[in-house]
């Protein structure tokens, strides 16, 4: 009967995920700056005949993040980046790069033109929120060694009285064999598997997260090995009367194991 109830909740999922659907709102939020920079030199040379010139220019950014709500507990969120560029300066040219940016899922050439970011569902059931497709990643905790860059995830959390509890899994690199990429290892995926428990109080709170990283993308390379490893991140965030403190602590623990050709 366990068995039946959990196959029955997957399914249950799959529809409310997949399910064409009218949205009743949408709410549009959005961003545009534009500054200048003067930098004197390019590099840190001095008194050399190849220091580095100085440089000046504008440049700007177009963000917009759009909210299609289905229903109250139902809604599809998007954010893309626009013209993300120098003025006037020369662009990379369309298809010559498919290193992605380091804050974006788009390429620095799609950045200069236009990249979506962001594109994943949010259900909130009554056993908790569901979340999946492209999202921030990278935060825990305080904003101490946070890093947002987009990923492809799933997400759970619900609250349980004063605890929070949060499930994840991370898609952080693919290299199947595809019809874009030609691959000849089976395994050679980056994956992380997160759980995170925070307890709430009045004026404060405190949580562990802990991430699994099995990083198997070193595989092909002349010299193949492959990464696990442990990263405990124990953080805390409270206010006593006008003092605001927050610490936060990494610790990671894993190994490498090289898998030299036999010969």
């Amino acid at each position: 009967m366990k068995r039946f109830w959990v196959i029955l909740l997957t399914l249950g999922l799959m529809a409310a995920f997949s399910t064409t659907a009218m949205a009743v709102d949408v709410k549009v939020s959005g961003e545009y700056y534009a500054a200048g920079m003067y930098l004197d030199k390019t590099t840190l040379k001095s008194g050399t005949a190849t220091d580095g010139p100085s440089t000046a220019f504008f440049y700007q950014r177009l963000r917009v993040q759009t909210d299609f709500i289905v229903s109250p507990g139902l809604k599809l969120v998007t954010r893309f980046d626009a013209m993300e560029r120098a003025w006037g300066a020369t662009r990379n040219p369309i298809g010559t790069g498919t290193t992605l940016a380091l804050d974006s899922a788009g390429t620095v050439a799609e950045n200069e033109n236009i990249a979506i970011d962001w594109a994943y569902i949010e259900y909130k059931s009554p056993i908790g929120v569901f979340s999946a497709g492209y999202m921030n990643d990278g935060s825990t905790g305080t904003i101490f060694g946070n890093s947002y860059s987009p990923k492809a995830r799933i997400k759970y959390s619900n609250n349980f009285g004063p605890v929070k509890l949060g499930l994840a899994y991370t898609k952080e690199g693919e290299l199947s064999n595809t019809a874009i990429y030609t691959g000849n290892t089976a395994d050679a995926d980056k994956d992380k598997y997160g759980i995170e428990g925070v307890y709430n109080w009045k004026g404060g709170k405190a949580g562990l997260n802990v991430n699994y990283y099995n990083q198997r993308d070193n595989r092909p390379k002349a010299i193949p090995y492959k990464r696990a490893y442990f990263l405990f991140t124990p953080y805390a965030i409270a206010k006593i009367g006008p003092v605001a403190l927050q610490a936060e602590f990494n610790y990671a623990v894993g190994d490498q194991e090289y898998e030299f050709p036999s010969t």
